[in-house]
């Protein structure tokens, strides 16, 4: 049995299902020829948002998305009576773990529909509805605005409040901190002390002045590193994506790509393509999903694609 094969056998046996759900999706004897193809079909149908599983009982049971009891409505309406203040919790503090997981679940589906917005720039989450959501100050700007500021005053170091001028006001706020962490992890920023103030200096600037000595840069660079010349997106690498994704979705019989493979078929650089998939989602011409972190590979994962501090392993392209 194919992955195609599998995907409409689970679809079927759903659909005869109906609000009833199945529990025994896993057993049936007519999905079982092959369980590594059962399962991968059964994931995917998952990550699609196709088949949902309600893990709150004592049994999970499969359903269809249109058949599934489903949470939807009291997050849509819990957000729309928080307006432009949002809401910092979905569920109450007394729900089960696996009521939780299926708030999550449900939430983590309305915001690939772009249904709702998360804010994920603070030390805790806060959820929008999308025609309620404020502007969110986007982590990679506020790095890339630091990184341009300590490279300007190099040979001088920088305070935390001179870096935190350089920001509005909503920038400076929770992202702030964030953003120096993520830059002192990718050495873009180096932290130094002269005694008890801590004082910045230019990761890229020191590295330069020394000749690359001081440290290597990191593997993966930074969103917001300024990729060469060749590697900047380009109109002609539109088509090139576009038809690659194509071919990928047609193959495997699914919507959503993995970037990594999208990228090593597609030719187009990495950095390039982080770009052009960044604008996409903005204009709402792609759904991203996260995959399954713990079953990937180290090529799927170092081409995750970040966006506010979470890493998306799938695309779906919208015509």
């Amino acid at each position: 049995m194919d992955l195609p094969q599998a995907r409409a056998a689970i679809i079927e046996k759903l659909e005869k299902a109906g609000t009833k759900g199945e529990p025994s999706l896993a057993t049936a004897s007519v999905l079982t020829t092959n369980q590594a193809t059962f399962d991968e079909a059964l994931a995917a149908l998952e990550q699609e948002g196709i088949a949902l599983v309600n893990r709150e009982g004592a049994k999970p049971k499969y359903y269809l998305k249109e058949f599934a009891p489903s949470h939807r409505k009291s997050i849509l309406e819990k957000l729309q009576k928080a307006g432009a203040k949002g809401s910092a919790a979905l569920y109450t503090p007394s729900a089960s773990a696996n009521t939780r997981a299926a708030i999550e679940n449900e939430a983590a589906l309305l915001e690939s529909e772009g249904e709702i917005v998360v804010d994920r720039s603070g030390e805790k989450r806060k959820y929008y509805l999308k025609s309620l959501a404020p502007e969110f100050p986007i982590l990679e700007d506020i790095c890339a605005k630091l990184e341009e500021f300590a490279s300007a005053k190099y040979p001088e170091m920088v305070s935390e409040a001179e870096l935190k001028k350089q920001l509005s006001k909503a920038e400076a706020a929770s992202p702030f901190k964030r953003a120096i962490q993520l830059m002192e992890g990718q050495r873009e920023l180096v932290r130094l002390r002269h005694g008890r103030t801590a004082l910045f200096a230019s990761g890229r600037a020191l590295r330069a002045a020394l000749g690359e000595g001081i440290s290597n840069p990191p593997a993966n660079p930074s969103p917001q590193s300024q990729p060469p010349p060749e590697s900047i997106a380009s109109p002609d690498n539109t088509g090139i994506i576009r038809q690659t994704y194509r071919v990928l979705a047609e193959r495997s019989g699914f919507p959503s790509v993995k970037i990594a493979a999208l990228q090593r078929e597609s030719g187009v650089a990495l950095p390039a393509l982080h770009r052009w998939l960044r604008d996409e989602y903005q204009h709402g011409r792609a759904v991203l999903s996260f995959g399954d972190w713990s079953l990937s590979d180290e090529a799927t994962r170092s081409a995750a694609l970040e966006i506010r501090g979470e890493h998306y392993l799938l695309v779906k392209l919208r015509e």
